[in-house]
């Protein structure tokens, strides 16, 4: 045996070792992959909780949103905030699960649930107000919400 066919099968043996690390680096990969998704959505939903949360703990604010929900025009001043603030951190909550299913975190099912949930939310009578008050057609404060 010669010289360069030592160095052929020493090649070989090489890329034969080589294969199994490959393996093995993509299985820890895909792994790795799978736990940044479960802790991005984890944290998600535990910021949505804590958001809703918020009307769970306090019959009073419960009472705002409620009222705010069917009637925003309804709502004082500082009710107003209030419950533009909570709208505004449910739909923040909302974005953010979005982007986990544009960049692939969120699977299809879950991004089907969170969408109906969005849709759902979108039809509820304060937040469509879309800057219409009641049967007037005057102009309000009312929050906005458009899903395409």
């Amino acid at each position: 045996m010669n010289w360069e066919a030592l160095a052929a099968i020493a090649q070989l043996a090489a890329v034969a070792g080589l294969i199994p690390s490959l393996i093995y680096l993509a299985a820890q990969i895909r792994e790795q992959n799978k736990e940044r998704r479960r802790g991005a959505l984890g944290v998600a939903t535990g910021r949505f909780a804590t958001i809703i949360r918020t009307v769970a703990e306090s019959s009073e604010f419960a009472d705002i949103w409620l009222r705010g929900l069917q009637k925003f025009d309804d709502l004082s001043p500082v009710e107003r905030l209030r419950f533009s603030v909570f709208a505004g951190s449910i739909l923040k909550s909302f974005e953010e699960i979005y982007y986990y299913h544009k960049d692939g975190t969120l699977d299809a099912p879950h991004w089907a649930e969170t969408e109906q949930m969005v849709t759902d939310f979108a039809a509820l009578p304060g937040i469509q107000g879309g800057g219409r008050g009641g049967d007037t057609g005057t102009q309000t404060n009312s929050p906005r919400l458009s899903i395409k």
